[in-house]
């Protein structure tokens, strides 16, 4: 249209007439102020993510401002009826819409990086960002309001000018002192609460402090509601414990209650209708009681309630890690209240902070108990163990490995070299080698005997079993074992090997004795009765010689029947002497001997 000067009214196919701009002959010519923060915007939008190095101070914000300064000014002029805030000459006019529009792109194009410049100022969590949020709306608007107000009044003719500037003047003051006030009021209010935030988390640091140091259960509690009982003076606070069958919930922790009715709620029964704590534990969820002399919860305990000055109980199960029941946090006040988001928080870091504290004391009491059975059965055993890093200087021993060692437990554990300075020299290089990650190859498991040196309470046997401990690469790192005396076992051993080596010396002088006595009877046997039987033969050859002829038959017989008893005799006598001791063995040797008792046999 302004090349051509045609008026094809393209300015009038979204807005009425009186929105055109007033040029006459060029309708749809863009107005200066227009076309200006066209470019600003444009220009701001292509530098959103980037600033150029030669101008390092040119940023989005730089090229934002002017251009909305321009839009509100323009908004600013028709609000008032002024043209010449907004048409800079007869053909350069900025329409209403296309102002509100610049106001919308510019606060838009800020807003797409909330984390950077002007926006994130604003939306800051901190007391600059809070006065921004406060303070920009009712200072942007309450002027134009006002001026508006007293324009108003001079046009109706109600007063001069002078006036108007005047109750201007005296409306804007008291509006921003009222607004500096308030905004002091409220960052002080938010200062408070952070104060309060922040101490809150230096009580919950004392307790994990109390916590990692191992003070003990009770103190860290009471310690943890005395600090927050400062911190809330009207606040009334008690920890409940359940026990192991969480059936019952026994005292805790109650710095300022009644004696009287820590006494009468100790040991209370966990149901679903026990005051607050005990139908919070039965719930396993936050119990509010606002008003204790109204609430049914409360009918078995509200005369002591009463009588305590209590009028309000709200009451937190205590959840451990693994889910299980720790116990309850109530919070009291001396008159019907109703909680604060502040409360929630301060409920949600102690409930944390008292479930961790309850847990580790449970754990460390286990751990105790386990570690305690542990030595008793080490003890009763006779069993020491230990633990030792490749590279490090001294190793962990258990307490019986100083009875083992004959040790004063007050003595750190020896090192390598001192520990082989308490084994016999004897058995020094196999334990050396055990100490070596490289003396190792691929074994896994060891086991050792030897001897601790000759001076320590006489000679005593010890055995250890020792496990290679490697990392996640496969490389070893360190190893750990046990240790037991084996002094008395090892002992019996050896006077059960001396008894063996007794009886068999026994057991050889009785053979001895055997085969001297077989001798002496097979010389007695051979010598004399074998003699007077092969004696008593041939005197029986010679009878039967010298008998006549005509000698009976039953003569005869008699004689022969006598001579075969004797050579009978004879040869069971030969067998008698070959079984107590073959002839030939002592003069032929065994050979001969048993050739010559395989002949007999």
């Amino acid at each position: 249209e302004y090349l051509f000067r045609i008026d094809l009214g393209i300015d009038t196919i979204l807005f009425a007439e009186s929105l055109r701009a007033e040029t006459g002959d060029f309708p749809g010519r863009m107005a200066a102020a227009t076309a200006m923060n066209m470019v600003l915007i444009g220009s701001a939008l292509s530098m959103l993510d980037q600033r150029p190095r030669r101008w390092p101070y040119l940023s989005t914000e730089m090229l934002i401002l002017p251009a909305l300064f321009v839009a509100v000014l323009a908004i600013i002029g028709y609000v008032y009826g002024v043209l010449s805030l907004y048409r800079i000459s007869a053909f350069s006019t900025m329409a209403a819409h296309t102002a509100l529009l610049f106001v919308f792109m510019g606060a838009g194009t800020l807003a797409a990086r909330p984390l950077r410049g002007l926006a994130a100022l604003v939306t800051a969590s901190h007391g600059g960002g809070l006065t921004a949020r406060l303070l920009l709306p009712l200072a942007i608007t309450t002027p134009v309001l006002v001026g508006w107000l007293c324009w108003q009044g001079e046009q109706a003719g109600w007063y001069d000018p002078a006036f108007g500037l005047a109750i201007f003047t005296t409306v804007l003051m008291v509006m921003f002192t009222s607004l500096v006030i308030f905004v002091a009021q409220r960052l002080d209010r938010i200062n408070a609460e952070r104060r309060r935030a922040a101490r809150l988390i230096e009580i919950q640091n004392l307790a994990l402090e109390s916590i990692v140091l191992g003070a003990p259960l009770v103190r860290t509690l009471e310690n943890l509601l005395i600090e927050l009982e400062r911190l809330e003076p009207d606040m009334l606070t008690s920890i409940l414990l359940a026990n192991e069958e969480s059936t019952r919930l026994c005292h805790g922790a109650a710095p300022r209650l009644p004696a009287a009715y820590v006494a009468a709620i100790d040991g209370a029964a966990i149901g679903p209708a026990v005051g607050s704590c005990g139908t919070a534990a039965w719930r396993r969820e936050q119990v509010v009681v606002t008003d204790i002399a109204a609430d049914p919860l409360w009918e078995n305990y509200r005369e002591i309630a009463a009588a305590s000055g209590l009028c309000a109980c709200w009451s937190t199960p205590i959840i451990g890690t693994g889910g299980s029941l720790l116990g309850t946090f109530a919070i009291y006040y001396r008159t019907p209240k109703y909680p604060e988001p502040r409360h929630y928080h301060i409920i949600e870091v102690v409930t944390h902070s008292v479930a961790i504290a309850i847990d580790r004391a449970r754990a460390v009491q286990a751990l105790i108990q386990r570690e305690a059975d542990l030595e008793a059965a080490q003890e009763r055993g006779n069993i020491g163990s230990w633990h030792f890093e490749f590279g490090a200087t001294r190793g962990r021993w258990s307490k019986q490995m100083y009875r083992i060692f004959e040790r004063d437990p007050a003595l750190p554990v020896p090192t390598p070299e001192e520990f082989l300075e308490l084994v016999h020299p004897e058995d020094r290089e196999t334990i050396a080698q055990t100490f070596s990650p490289n003396g190792w190859q691929q074994q896994e498991l060891r086991r050792l005997d030897f001897r601790l040196a000759p001076p320590r309470a006489g000679l005593r046997y010890l055995s250890s079993t020792v496990e290679l401990l490697r990392n996640s690469d496969g490389q070893p790192v360190a190893m750990a074992g046990t240790v037991l005396d084996i002094t008395e076992r090892k002992m019996a051993e050896l006077g059960t090997q001396q008894s063996l080596s007794r009886l068999r010396e026994l057991s050889r002088r009785l053979t001895e004795v055997e085969e001297d006595e077989r001798r002496s009877i097979s010389r007695e046997v051979h010598d004399r009765i074998g003699a007077d039987l092969a004696a008593v033969k041939l005197n029986l050859s010679l009878i039967g010689a010298t008998l006549p002829a005509d000698m009976p038959d039953a003569v005869e017989r008699r004689l022969t029947d006598t001579q075969s008893l004797v050579q009978s005799a004879i040869d069971h006598t030969r067998n008698i002497l070959a079984e107590l001791r073959p002839p030939g063995l002592d003069d032929y040797g065994l050979q001969a001997a048993l050739e010559m008792y395989a002949e007999i046999i």
